[in-house]
């Protein structure tokens, strides 16, 4: 995983990849401003936080990238897209660590130590399936299409 490469995410459906990342930027937000909370419990480790706010920060405009295509097909009232974001090589472990990040937020907002809603099971059915493409394509592999409903995905 040394160069750079186009992620290519085929036929997702474009008003779930919008839920996903709402959701996303929810618990983003959320883990940010629990670092200005004074002492007390917190609802993740140091290492969660930095991995979800800073290294997500890194990969922000691929992540732009892919709202602005997914709000395209949107209203364009396409049911699936093909969304496709570049990632520099120095992208790729923030990206990777981000996912840590939010596997530690969302296990948080289902045991209620959120205000944030954790992902519902189709947006982390979809943000499991982007995960296994972007690790899959960042290793050379081809990309695959995002099964229909019903499908195992990832």
């Amino acid at each position: 995983m040394s160069d750079g490469f186009t992620l290519e995410l085929r036929a997702v459906p474009p008003a779930l990849m919008l839920g996903l990342l709402a959701t996303l930027d929810a618990l983003h937000r959320e883990i940010q401003v629990t670092a200005f909370d004074g002492p007390g419990p917190v609802p993740v480790g140091r290492a969660t936080h930095d991995a979800l706010v800073e290294d997500r920060m890194t990969v922000e405009e691929a992540r732009n990238a892919i709202l602005d295509q997914a709000v395209a097909g949107r209203d364009a009232g396409r049911d699936r897209i093909d969304i496709t974001a570049a990632y520099a090589a120095e992208d790729i472990a923030p990206f990777l660590s981000a996912r840590v990040g939010v596997a530690a937020a969302h296990e948080a907002a289902v045991r209620g130590e959120l205000l944030a809603s954790p992902l519902t099971p189709d947006e982390h059915r979809l943000w499991t399936w982007v995960g296994t493409e972007f690790e899959a394509q960042a290793t050379g592999r081809p990309p695959t299409s995002y099964p229909p409903a019903g499908e195992r995905a990832g």
